[in-house]
Protein backbone atom coordinates (compact mmCIF):
# COMPACT_ATOMS: atom_id res chain seq x y z
CA UNK A 1 0.00 0.00 0.00
CA UNK A 2 1.80 3.25 -0.95
CA UNK A 3 -0.48 6.65 -1.72
CA UNK A 4 2.06 9.11 -3.09
CA UNK A 5 1.66 12.93 -4.91
CA UNK A 6 4.16 15.81 -5.58
CA UNK A 7 4.29 16.35 -1.80
CA UNK A 8 3.80 13.51 0.74
CA UNK A 9 4.57 9.76 0.36
CA UNK A 10 1.93 7.74 2.41
CA UNK A 11 2.78 4.01 2.87
CA UNK A 12 3.60 0.95 5.68
CA UNK A 13 7.21 1.65 5.23
CA UNK A 14 6.61 5.42 6.60
CA UNK A 15 4.19 4.20 8.95
CA UNK A 16 6.50 1.38 10.71
CA UNK A 17 9.32 3.50 10.42
CA UNK A 18 7.70 6.27 12.37
CA UNK A 19 6.44 4.32 15.34
CA UNK A 20 10.11 2.63 15.45
CA UNK A 21 12.44 5.44 16.11
CA UNK A 22 9.62 7.19 17.91
CA UNK A 23 9.55 4.48 20.13
CA UNK A 24 13.64 4.85 20.20
CA UNK A 25 13.62 8.31 21.09
CA UNK A 26 10.87 7.63 23.29
CA UNK A 27 13.13 4.86 25.61
CA UNK A 28 16.32 7.50 25.25
CA UNK A 29 13.79 10.19 26.72
CA UNK A 30 12.83 8.17 29.74
CA UNK A 31 16.70 7.42 30.28
CA UNK A 32 17.27 11.24 30.48
CA UNK A 33 14.70 11.92 32.57
CA UNK A 34 15.75 9.84 35.12
CA UNK A 35 19.17 11.47 35.22
CA UNK A 36 18.92 14.91 37.26
CA UNK A 37 22.42 16.11 35.33
CA UNK A 38 21.09 14.78 31.68
CA UNK A 39 17.66 17.41 32.14
CA UNK A 40 19.94 19.84 33.62
CA UNK A 41 22.42 20.01 30.57
CA UNK A 42 19.74 19.86 28.07
CA UNK A 43 17.09 21.92 29.81
CA UNK A 44 13.45 21.96 29.41
CA UNK A 45 13.23 23.40 26.00
CA UNK A 46 14.72 21.11 24.32
CA UNK A 47 12.90 17.97 26.33
CA UNK A 48 9.66 20.20 25.50
CA UNK A 49 10.94 20.04 21.58
CA UNK A 50 11.94 16.67 21.85
CA UNK A 51 8.46 15.28 22.66
CA UNK A 52 6.59 17.96 20.51
CA UNK A 53 8.46 16.53 17.23
CA UNK A 54 7.69 12.62 18.30
CA UNK A 55 3.43 13.74 18.64
CA UNK A 56 4.23 16.00 15.03
CA UNK A 57 5.47 12.68 13.89
CA UNK A 58 2.50 10.36 14.82
CA UNK A 59 -0.22 12.66 13.90
CA UNK A 60 0.95 12.81 10.62
CA UNK A 61 3.14 9.23 9.64
CA UNK A 62 4.38 10.11 5.97
CA UNK A 63 6.57 11.32 4.47
CA UNK A 64 7.99 14.64 2.83
CA UNK A 65 8.93 13.66 -1.11
CA UNK A 66 10.63 17.17 -1.40
CA UNK A 67 13.49 16.58 1.11
CA UNK A 68 12.83 12.73 2.20
CA UNK A 69 16.06 10.41 2.01
CA UNK A 70 14.75 6.80 1.48
CA UNK A 71 17.67 4.13 2.41
CA UNK A 72 16.60 0.51 0.88
CA UNK A 73 17.63 -2.20 3.09
CA UNK A 74 17.11 -6.09 2.78
CA UNK A 75 16.63 -7.79 5.88
CA UNK A 76 14.06 -6.96 8.14
CA UNK A 77 12.37 -4.19 5.57
CA UNK A 78 12.08 -7.18 3.20
CA UNK A 79 10.23 -9.59 5.40
CA UNK A 80 7.90 -7.44 6.91
CA UNK A 81 6.81 -6.50 3.28
CA UNK A 82 6.64 -9.78 2.33
CA UNK A 83 4.45 -10.35 5.19
CA UNK A 84 2.20 -7.87 5.03
CA UNK A 85 1.51 -8.84 1.27
CA UNK A 86 1.11 -11.85 1.48
CA UNK A 87 -2.43 -13.66 1.63
CA UNK A 88 -4.45 -15.47 4.17
CA UNK A 89 -7.31 -18.22 3.43
CA UNK A 90 -10.19 -17.05 5.32
CA UNK A 91 -13.52 -18.98 4.68
CA UNK A 92 -16.43 -17.35 2.98
CA UNK A 93 -19.74 -18.40 2.32
CA UNK A 94 -18.20 -22.08 2.15
CA UNK A 95 -15.25 -21.34 0.27
CA UNK A 96 -11.82 -20.11 0.89
CA UNK A 97 -11.06 -16.34 -0.17
CA UNK A 98 -7.54 -14.65 -0.20
CA UNK A 99 -7.19 -11.44 1.74
CA UNK A 100 -4.23 -9.81 1.89
CA UNK A 101 -2.48 -9.25 5.25
CA UNK A 102 -2.36 -5.64 5.26
CA UNK A 103 -6.41 -5.83 4.40
CA UNK A 104 -6.81 -7.82 7.73
CA UNK A 105 -4.46 -5.33 10.14
CA UNK A 106 -5.87 -2.23 8.73
CA UNK A 107 -9.61 -3.26 9.86
CA UNK A 108 -8.48 -4.49 13.16
CA UNK A 109 -6.37 -1.36 13.83
CA UNK A 110 -9.70 0.68 12.63
CA UNK A 111 -12.26 -1.35 14.74
CA UNK A 112 -10.04 -0.22 17.29
CA UNK A 113 -9.65 3.32 16.73
CA UNK A 114 -13.56 2.72 17.05
CA UNK A 115 -13.89 1.34 19.86
CA UNK A 116 -10.94 3.47 22.20
CA UNK A 117 -12.90 6.37 20.33
CA UNK A 118 -16.03 5.68 21.95
CA UNK A 119 -14.88 4.97 25.15
CA UNK A 120 -12.79 8.09 25.55
CA UNK A 121 -16.26 10.19 24.74
CA UNK A 122 -17.95 8.33 26.83
CA UNK A 123 -15.76 8.75 29.57
CA UNK A 124 -15.49 12.33 29.09
CA UNK A 125 -19.07 12.82 28.98
CA UNK A 126 -19.14 11.22 32.47
CA UNK A 127 -16.41 13.22 33.78
CA UNK A 128 -18.17 16.18 32.46
CA UNK A 129 -21.75 15.01 34.71
CA UNK A 130 -20.14 14.39 37.65
CA UNK A 131 -18.31 18.08 37.58
CA UNK A 132 -21.83 19.69 37.40
CA UNK A 133 -23.02 17.22 39.79
CA UNK A 134 -20.19 18.91 42.52
CA UNK A 135 -20.92 21.21 45.19
CA UNK A 136 -19.22 24.47 44.20
CA UNK A 137 -16.36 25.89 46.96
CA UNK A 138 -18.05 28.45 49.47
CA UNK A 139 -14.71 29.75 50.77
CA UNK A 140 -14.40 32.98 50.15
CA UNK A 141 -10.96 33.23 50.54
CA UNK A 142 -10.40 30.68 47.74
CA UNK A 143 -12.58 32.75 45.78
CA UNK A 144 -10.75 35.70 46.74
CA UNK A 145 -7.08 34.36 46.03
CA UNK A 146 -8.50 33.13 42.91
CA UNK A 147 -9.43 36.21 41.40
CA UNK A 148 -6.03 38.18 42.69
CA UNK A 149 -3.73 35.13 40.64
CA UNK A 150 -6.57 35.26 37.63
CA UNK A 151 -5.31 39.01 37.38
CA UNK A 152 -1.55 38.33 38.16
CA UNK A 153 -1.57 35.41 35.53
CA UNK A 154 -3.84 37.47 33.00
CA UNK A 155 -6.48 35.22 32.64
CA UNK A 156 -9.85 36.13 31.15
CA UNK A 157 -11.78 33.04 31.39
CA UNK A 158 -13.78 32.17 34.39
CA UNK A 159 -12.31 29.21 36.14
CA UNK A 160 -14.57 27.51 38.53
CA UNK A 161 -13.93 25.86 41.89
CA UNK A 162 -15.68 23.01 43.21
CA UNK A 163 -15.22 20.83 46.09
CA UNK A 164 -15.59 16.68 45.92
CA UNK A 165 -15.19 13.99 48.85
CA UNK A 166 -12.43 12.18 47.87
CA UNK A 167 -8.60 11.33 49.36
CA UNK A 168 -6.70 12.65 46.51
CA UNK A 169 -4.77 15.78 45.34
CA UNK A 170 -6.66 19.11 43.70
CA UNK A 171 -6.56 19.03 39.48
CA UNK A 172 -7.99 21.16 37.14
CA UNK A 173 -10.42 19.83 33.97
CA UNK A 174 -11.57 21.28 31.18
CA UNK A 175 -10.19 24.15 29.08
CA UNK A 176 -13.35 25.25 27.69
CA UNK A 177 -15.10 25.66 30.97
CA UNK A 178 -12.21 24.86 33.38
CA UNK A 179 -12.83 24.18 36.69
CA UNK A 180 -10.75 23.25 39.89
CA UNK A 181 -11.59 20.39 41.77
CA UNK A 182 -10.22 20.15 45.48
CA UNK A 183 -10.76 17.35 48.25
CA UNK A 184 -13.12 18.30 50.48
CA UNK A 185 -10.86 19.44 53.77
CA UNK A 186 -9.86 22.61 55.41
CA UNK A 187 -6.64 24.83 53.52
CA UNK A 188 -4.62 27.56 55.04
CA UNK A 189 -4.23 30.60 52.96
CA UNK A 190 -0.69 29.78 51.66
CA UNK A 191 -2.02 26.32 50.65
CA UNK A 192 -5.27 27.90 49.02
CA UNK A 193 -2.50 30.42 46.85
CA UNK A 194 -0.15 27.35 46.19
CA UNK A 195 -2.70 24.73 45.11
CA UNK A 196 -4.82 27.42 42.88
CA UNK A 197 -1.61 28.96 41.44
CA UNK A 198 -0.56 25.55 40.57
CA UNK A 199 -3.42 24.54 38.80
CA UNK A 200 -4.21 27.98 37.25
CA UNK A 201 -0.71 27.98 35.69
CA UNK A 202 -1.42 24.80 34.12
CA UNK A 203 -4.28 26.42 32.56
CA UNK A 204 -2.24 29.46 31.29
CA UNK A 205 0.19 26.92 29.90
CA UNK A 206 -2.41 25.29 27.79
CA UNK A 207 -1.33 22.03 29.28
CA UNK A 208 -4.71 20.27 29.01
CA UNK A 209 -4.28 20.66 25.40
CA UNK A 210 -0.99 18.70 24.99
CA UNK A 211 -2.63 15.98 27.52
CA UNK A 212 -5.14 15.78 25.46
CA UNK A 213 -3.33 15.30 22.29
CA UNK A 214 -1.38 12.30 24.02
CA UNK A 215 -5.11 10.82 24.69
CA UNK A 216 -5.50 10.93 21.23
CA UNK A 217 -2.74 9.26 19.93
CA UNK A 218 -3.29 6.83 22.84
CA UNK A 219 -6.67 6.15 20.85
CA UNK A 220 -5.25 6.48 17.10
CA UNK A 221 -2.37 3.61 18.34
CA UNK A 222 -4.15 1.88 20.77
CA UNK A 223 -2.21 -1.14 20.11
CA UNK A 224 1.75 0.67 20.93
CA UNK A 225 2.77 0.51 24.43
CA UNK A 226 4.97 3.37 23.85
CA UNK A 227 2.56 5.65 23.33
CA UNK A 228 1.42 5.14 27.02
CA UNK A 229 4.82 6.16 27.36
CA UNK A 230 5.32 9.21 26.09
CA UNK A 231 2.26 10.15 27.86
CA UNK A 232 3.78 9.37 31.08
CA UNK A 233 7.02 11.24 29.98
CA UNK A 234 5.05 14.86 29.00
CA UNK A 235 3.38 14.69 32.27
CA UNK A 236 6.36 14.41 34.09
CA UNK A 237 7.66 17.72 31.86
CA UNK A 238 4.53 19.55 32.48
CA UNK A 239 4.95 19.18 35.77
CA UNK A 240 8.84 20.34 35.61
CA UNK A 241 7.54 23.59 33.76
CA UNK A 242 4.66 24.48 35.70
CA UNK A 243 6.81 24.20 39.08
CA UNK A 244 9.58 26.54 37.00
CA UNK A 245 7.38 28.98 35.76
CA UNK A 246 5.29 29.80 38.90
CA UNK A 247 8.58 29.61 41.09
CA UNK A 248 10.97 32.30 38.74
CA UNK A 249 11.13 35.09 40.49
CA UNK A 250 9.94 32.90 44.15
CA UNK A 251 12.45 33.60 47.00
CA UNK A 252 14.13 30.35 48.92
CA UNK A 253 11.74 30.96 51.87
CA UNK A 254 8.39 30.99 49.21
CA UNK A 255 10.07 27.66 47.20
CA UNK A 256 10.33 26.42 50.83
CA UNK A 257 7.00 26.84 51.49
CA UNK A 258 5.70 25.52 48.27
CA UNK A 259 7.66 22.00 48.96
CA UNK A 260 5.73 22.16 52.30
CA UNK A 261 2.63 22.25 50.42
CA UNK A 262 2.90 19.82 47.72
CA UNK A 263 4.41 17.44 50.56
CA UNK A 264 0.83 18.11 52.34
CA UNK A 265 -0.78 16.97 49.47
CA UNK A 266 0.86 14.35 48.58
CA UNK A 267 0.86 12.47 52.24
CA UNK A 268 -3.29 13.11 52.18
CA UNK A 269 -3.59 11.07 48.87
CA UNK A 270 -4.43 7.61 49.80
CA UNK A 271 -5.74 6.59 46.34
CA UNK A 272 -6.03 7.92 43.34
CA UNK A 273 -8.85 6.30 41.24
CA UNK A 274 -11.46 8.99 41.06
CA UNK A 275 -12.87 9.12 37.47
CA UNK A 276 -12.54 12.58 37.48
CA UNK A 277 -9.18 12.89 37.14
CA UNK A 278 -8.00 13.64 33.44
CA UNK A 279 -4.44 12.06 34.24
CA UNK A 280 -2.47 11.66 37.66
CA UNK A 281 1.32 10.37 37.27
CA UNK A 282 3.04 9.63 40.64
CA UNK A 283 6.69 12.37 40.05
CA UNK A 284 9.63 11.37 41.54
CA UNK A 285 9.62 13.90 44.26
CA UNK A 286 13.49 13.92 45.24
CA UNK A 287 13.95 14.95 41.51
CA UNK A 288 10.93 17.14 41.32
CA UNK A 289 12.50 19.46 44.66
CA UNK A 290 15.92 19.57 43.31
CA UNK A 291 14.25 21.74 40.35
CA UNK A 292 12.29 23.06 42.77
CA UNK A 293 14.59 24.39 44.46
CA UNK A 294 18.14 25.00 42.37
CA UNK A 295 16.20 25.92 39.24
CA UNK A 296 16.12 24.03 35.77
CA UNK A 297 17.47 25.25 32.34
CA UNK A 298 15.04 27.38 30.43
CA UNK A 299 16.89 28.30 27.31
CA UNK A 300 18.35 26.06 24.63
CA UNK A 301 21.60 25.20 25.24
CA UNK A 302 24.44 23.65 22.52
CA UNK A 303 23.83 20.21 23.34
CA UNK A 304 20.33 21.13 23.08
CA UNK A 305 20.18 22.75 19.89
CA UNK A 306 22.60 19.49 18.59
CA UNK A 307 20.12 17.12 19.62
CA UNK A 308 16.73 18.68 17.96
CA UNK A 309 18.40 18.57 14.72
CA UNK A 310 19.28 14.92 15.02
CA UNK A 311 15.77 14.19 15.94
CA UNK A 312 14.65 16.24 13.37
CA UNK A 313 16.25 14.76 10.93
CA UNK A 314 15.97 11.09 11.77
CA UNK A 315 11.99 11.95 12.04
CA UNK A 316 11.31 13.72 9.01
CA UNK A 317 14.26 13.37 6.58
CA UNK A 318 15.43 10.06 6.44
CA UNK A 319 13.04 6.77 5.74
CA UNK A 320 13.38 3.34 5.20
CA UNK A 321 12.20 1.05 2.02
CA UNK A 322 12.56 -2.55 1.67
CA UNK A 323 15.05 -3.31 -1.27
CA UNK A 324 13.32 -4.83 -4.12
CA UNK A 325 15.17 -7.06 -6.36
CA UNK A 326 14.97 -6.48 -10.39
CA UNK A 327 11.50 -8.18 -11.47
CA UNK A 328 11.41 -11.19 -13.93
CA UNK A 329 10.91 -9.22 -17.19
CA UNK A 330 14.86 -7.59 -16.20
CA UNK A 331 17.13 -8.58 -18.91
CA UNK A 332 21.29 -8.22 -19.18
CA UNK A 333 23.01 -7.95 -22.36
CA UNK A 334 26.68 -8.74 -22.70
CA UNK A 335 28.86 -10.69 -25.51
CA UNK A 336 27.83 -13.86 -24.26
CA UNK A 337 23.87 -13.89 -24.55
CA UNK A 338 23.54 -10.75 -27.78
CA UNK A 339 24.51 -10.32 -30.75
CA UNK A 340 23.51 -7.91 -33.87
CA UNK A 341 22.03 -9.42 -37.18
CA UNK A 342 22.28 -7.38 -40.36
CA UNK A 343 19.03 -6.91 -41.90
CA UNK A 344 19.01 -6.41 -46.10
CA UNK A 345 17.99 -2.79 -45.33
CA UNK A 346 21.21 -2.32 -43.40
CA UNK A 347 19.36 -2.39 -40.52
CA UNK A 348 20.43 -3.97 -37.49
CA UNK A 349 18.16 -6.27 -35.25
CA UNK A 350 19.51 -6.90 -31.42
CA UNK A 351 18.93 -10.19 -30.70
CA UNK A 352 20.17 -11.31 -26.90
CA UNK A 353 19.30 -15.82 -26.09
CA UNK A 354 17.74 -15.97 -29.66
CA UNK A 355 15.06 -13.09 -29.16
CA UNK A 356 14.73 -10.30 -31.05
CA UNK A 357 14.66 -6.98 -28.64
CA UNK A 358 15.29 -4.22 -31.27
CA UNK A 359 16.01 -2.58 -34.47
CA UNK A 360 18.65 0.01 -34.70
CA UNK A 361 19.68 2.16 -37.74
CA UNK A 362 23.37 2.97 -36.08
CA UNK A 363 25.39 0.12 -33.77
CA UNK A 364 25.87 1.84 -30.18
CA UNK A 365 29.60 2.15 -29.31
CA UNK A 366 28.45 1.16 -26.18
CA UNK A 367 27.01 -1.83 -26.89
CA UNK A 368 30.38 -4.17 -28.27
CA UNK A 369 28.23 -7.08 -29.73
CA UNK A 370 29.09 -9.83 -32.42
CA UNK A 371 27.50 -8.37 -35.88
CA UNK A 372 25.93 -11.53 -38.50
CA UNK A 373 24.58 -10.87 -41.31
CA UNK A 374 21.69 -13.76 -42.34
CA UNK A 375 23.87 -16.80 -41.55
CA UNK A 376 27.41 -15.41 -42.04
CA UNK A 377 29.57 -13.60 -39.15
CA UNK A 378 30.50 -10.32 -40.17
CA UNK A 379 32.68 -9.66 -36.90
Amino acid sequence: MRLENSYICFSASSIIYGLVISSILLVFLVLMFRSQKAIGVFGIKTLFCLIVMIIVRMFFPWQYVFFAHDFRLRGIPVVMYNFLNSDLKIGFRGGLIDVPVYHVLCLTWGVGILLFGIRFIWKEYQNGVKLKKLSICSSKEAMRIKEQIEEKLGICRNIEIRTAAFNGSPFIYGYRNPVIVLPEKKYSLEEYYYILLHEMMHFKKKDFIWKMLTEVLIILYWWNPFVRLLRKELDKLLEFRNDDALLEFSTDKEKVCYMECILKTTKSTVQRTSSLRFRDESLNMKQRFHFIRFGIRRKFSAFGILLCMFVFLALFFFSVEPYHEPNDGSFDINVENAYFIKTEKGMYDLYSDGVRLATLSELPDSLPLPIYSKNKEMR
